[in-house]
Order: structure tokens, then C-alpha cells, then sequence
């Protein structure tokens, strides 16, 4: 799993978004999922996010493990002051109180074995044996 592609899963909302819910039990809609930053500071911006019952605007940020906001240093730089929502592969610190949401167990596992697939193969055009697949 890389960041990149949860960036991809996020931005084409290719995971299970029914019931989803904060590391702290929060429920989680996602209205809009923001705009792709390429740039630095957060990698979504204008969000629009409903926590419970409040419906949040500002930015995403995205790590494969949720103890790389404080790797990054992300509590000090003010670039992340308005981030509403952290999303992560795995959750791995609960000494945070920025909302989190942990997508491990909402992306089908078979999209994640074709990404490593495609990541690893050894041929010259990753997707050279399901070129017959497409019509």
C-alpha cells in the first residue's frame, strides 16, 4: 500500500463508504471529497465533510498510517491547521484527536492484489495480460 494509491482510492472513492465511522466512533459522510493537492501542504483541499452532526469544509490529509502525521510533523506546521479529516490505510496511533478514518477494511481486497500486482510484475507494460479484457 502506498500513499499514492490511497490518494487514487480517495479521489475515485473506490472504497466502501456506507457507515463509516471516526477511530473514536464518529459517524462519517462524505459530501465532497476535495481537490487533489499535487502541491505542498494537504492532499485534499476544499473538502466538505459531516462528522455526527457537523458538516465540515477544509482539507484531507492522507498517510498509509496515521503515526505519520506526527513523523511528518504535521502538528506544527500551520499548512495543516484547517485539515478536518485524517485518512489512513492502517490507524496505528490513538493519541490523536484529529478526526481519523481508517480505511483498511473498506477497499476490496481484490483492487489492492491487482495494484501490487501491476507494482511488481516484471513485465514491460504492467498490464500487457489484461489488455484482452478491454473491448
Amino acid at each position: 500500500m502506498t500513499e499514492s494509491f490511497l490518494h487514487y482510492i480517495w479521489k475515485m472513492k473506490l472504497f466502501n463508504s456506507s457507515e463509516l465511522k471516526t477511530s473514536k466512533g464518529e459517524n462519517v459522510l462524505i459530501i465532497n471529497s476535495g481537490e487533489h493537492n499535487t502541491h505542498a501542504g494537504p492532499d485534499f483541499t476544499n473538502a466538505k465533510i459531516k462528522i455526527d452532526d457537523t458538516t465540515w469544509a477544509g482539507n484531507v490529509e492522507i498517510h498509509t498510517r496515521s503515526s505519520e502525521w506526527k513523523n511528518h510533523k504535521h502538528q506544527n506546521d500551520d499548512a495543516y491547521k484547517n485539515v478536518i479529516l485524517h485518512v489512513v490505510y492502517d490507524h496505528d496511533d490513538t493519541n490523536n484527536n484529529l478526526p481519523t478514518l481508517e480505511l483498511k477494511n473498506k477497499i476490496d481486497h481484490t483492487l489492492i492484489k491487482q495494484f501490487e500486482y501491476l507494482m511488481h510484475t516484471a513485465a514491460w507494460i504492467p498490464c500487457e495480460k489484461s489488455i484482452r479484457q478491454v473491448n
